[in-house]
């Protein structure tokens, strides 16, 4: 549920956010002086004595990290709630109407749970954050987009995105400010094109890790001379092993993320039959 498309005006959606179950201690002074106002200004507007300008409009999206959908429905609200006349009043109400009747669609049109097609796979594969993200909604207290951006060092602006892609194609559903991961799994098979680009970014990650130099991590690359033989051999128990850690894994309790890599291969380019 998103709130902002449920709200009958901007000041019922700010009072929501501010003065709500769930909001966060302190929101309001920190809100009041992102948008540039006074906090007893922003208690007058709470209580419906004045409207915000598009301009605080503008900079309360830029707080709430809303995406572009979430903005330009917000900037419609406040332009109707300033309206001076009835007729310019409903040229917003049939813009409203019509922004919630293509969100409609686009709902609709999503349907129950299905697997990713390429386009989307494409996307999703496209960047380490959207997969990090997506399974980042399992663990408790990084549900929400702010605890997302500070907890993986991101710009609001980024989280905001890729939420509203995972969202869009059911692999995570969202409850007012909160996120969680649906039942729905990405599947990559071993042939598919984007399985080098899955690969990469997280070889890449695993460079940039490198720089931490934490005890807690491991990397450990070795050069050998060795038979044929012994290299199959060496890849049949590492996938084994990867076997049995993923039966590990499905009885572990969601609490961080980790990143496991392996990799055996050959300096040279013949095939092994």
């Amino acid at each position: 549920m998103n709130f902002l498309f449920d709200a009958k005006s901007h000041f019922d959606f700010l009072k929501f956010k501010v003065e709500g179950a769930e909001a966060r201690r302190g929101i309001k002074s920190r809100l009041a002086e992102h948008i540039r106002v006074q906090p007893a200004y922003l208690s007058q507007v709470l209580s419906r004595k004045h409207p915000l300008s598009l301009e605080q409009a503008d900079l309360l999206n830029q707080f709430f990290s809303h995406t572009e959908e979430e903005a330009e429905f917000f900037l419609l609200l406040v332009s109707r709630d300033r309206a001076g006349t009835s007729t310019l009043k409903k040229h917003f109400d049939r813009q409203i109407e019509g922004a919630l009747a293509k969100r409609m669609q686009v709902v609709r049109r999503l349907g129950p749970k299905r697997e990713l097609g390429e386009e989307a796979k494409g996307v999703y594969y496209s960047s380490w954050i959207y997969p990090t993200l997506h399974l980042a909604c399992t663990i408790v207290g990084l549900s929400t987009r702010q605890a997302l951006a500070q907890h993986f060092s991101l710009l609001p602006q980024t989280v905001a995105i890729v939420l509203e892609f995972l969202e869009e194609n059911g692999l995570v559903i969202r409850d007012g400010d909160s996120y969680r991961a649906s039942e729905e799994s990405v599947r990559l098979d071993k042939k598919s094109p984007h399985i080098v680009k899955h690969h990469s970014n997280w070889r890449l990650k695993a460079i940039q890790n490198l720089e931490r130099q934490s005890s807690d991590d491991l990397h450990y690359s070795g050069l050998f001379s060795i038979d044929l033989e012994t290299m199959r051999a060496l890849k049949d128990q590492m996938l084994e092993f990867v076997k049995d850690q993923i039966k590990i894994v499905e009885r572990a309790k969601e609490e961080e993320l980790v990143v496991l890599g392996i990799d055996i291969f050959r300096l040279s380019q013949k095939n092994l039959s």
